[in-house]
């Protein structure tokens, strides 16, 4: 690397995490890991990844020779023997993980830890602009956003702005009626109950309702900017 690239000055900071970049272009595509867009999907995984050069690390983890295990269902192919049989709760409905305190069952051991902290009450992940606590770190993630200002989704139809595609898919529902359902972690749409349950079983690994989050008690100067 030349001294003069090393030298180069980085006007656009991140209003998050203060990072700072040369070009606006780098700017946008850092902040979508404060978004909580995962819109590169492996195709042999289907994990979910923020940008494109995270995709193709995690893609080299994959090798022609690996053996893949292909759920006879939907044919997504997995790596492993034991991720096949996780991914086959999707479609069996199967949920041995039960909360002790209300007997709720869940697909998965994260789900089940994630809902303990319902009764418990709990949200460890605050943000560090507002105050406001949330259960999972997803969801501070997704909130976090609304500081920057920053809205890349915009409606093709009337041209409206959005912080969130959660809330460009909700706006979008004012021009068309079509039947859908929508992950209550991200807010992300599907056409049905089948796909919106893959796409959480792959990116979230829960089936819990979306946390909006808590401000800190004795905070009466600060408002909800959703």
């Amino acid at each position: 690397m030349s001294s003069s690239e090393v030298s180069k000055p980085k006007p656009f900071g991140c209003n998050i995490c203060g990072k700072a970049f040369p070009r606006k272009c780098n700017l946008v595509r850092h902040q979508s890991v404060h978004s909580g867009e995962r819109p590169y999907v492996c195709d042999i995984c289907g994990k979910a990844c923020s940008q494109q050069s995270n995709l193709r690390s995690h893609q080299r983890a994959h090798t022609t020779a690996q053996q893949m295990f292909i759920c006879n269902v939907c044919g997504k192919s997995l790596p492993l023997k034991s991720s096949l049989r996780r991914h086959m709760r999707v479609h069996t409905g199967e949920r041995p993980f039960a909360c002790d305190i209300c007997n709720k069952t869940f697909p998965y051991k994260t789900n089940l830890k994630d809902h303990l902290r319902k009764h418990t009450n709990e949200k460890p992940f605050v943000c560090s602009i507002c105050g406001r606590a949330f259960l999972r770190r997803a969801c501070l993630t997704r909130h976090e956003v609304v500081h920057t200002g920053f809205k890349p989704f915009i409606c093709g139809i009337c041209g409206k702005a959005c912080s969130q595609r959660s809330i460009l898919q909700n706006h979008q529902l004012v021009h068309t009626q079509s039947p859908i359902v929508d992950c209550e972690v991200c807010g992300k749409y599907f056409s049905s109950q089948e796909r919106l349950l893959i796409h959480q079983e792959s990116v979230h690994f829960t089936s819990e309702a979306i946390d909006h989050g808590d401000f800190p008690q004795n905070s009466s100067d600060t408002t909800s900017q959703d």
